[in-house]
């Protein structure tokens, strides 16, 4: 017959938090408690900016990638990000260029910040209403 354990007998510290090791075998992400802790932040928006902010330095912040490896659909990367961008947390530019047939491309840039920026950007679809220009469905599909 099994034996029934209480929960804290299975701890040696109970109510404790337990840390895994951390070391260059077992690496781990450092961010600011600011970021954790600011409530103008869903728990959602949190946990998306903090796996972005886990990968490398270099990394290029790509929706399709980031949908891939968060398992959310494209629709709801694009809103998360919409969400940073406005909070001052991801800033968005555009960069655009010709190509040699002389039509226009267009590349989106995300810059990532593990603290909001002093001043939040205006809203994507806000900025372009304001340009004149229409806002590219490619870019963000809400």
């Amino acid at each position: 017959m099994l034996e029934l354990v209480k929960s804290w007998e299975l701890s040696e510290r109970p109510g404790e938090i337990i840390r895994a090791e951390h070391d260059r075998d077992h690496p781990f992400l450092v961010v600011a408690k600011t970021l954790i802790r600011d409530h103008k932040l869903t728990f959602e928006e949190r946990g998306f900016l903090c796996f972005i902010l886990g990968q490398p330095t270099d990394w290029r912040t790509r929706i399709d990638a980031l949908s891939r490896e968060t398992k959310l659909s494209k629709t709801k990367t694009y809103r998360l990000i919409a969400r940073l961008v406005e909070k001052g947390y991801i800033e968005r530019d555009i960069l655009k260029r010709r190509d040699p047939q002389g039509r226009f491309q267009s590349t989106v840039m995300y810059t990532v910040w593990e603290q909001p920026k002093a001043t939040a950007a205006v809203p994507y679809r806000q900025a372009w209403k304001r340009s004149g220009a229409g806002v590219p469905d490619s870019e963000i599909p809400f």
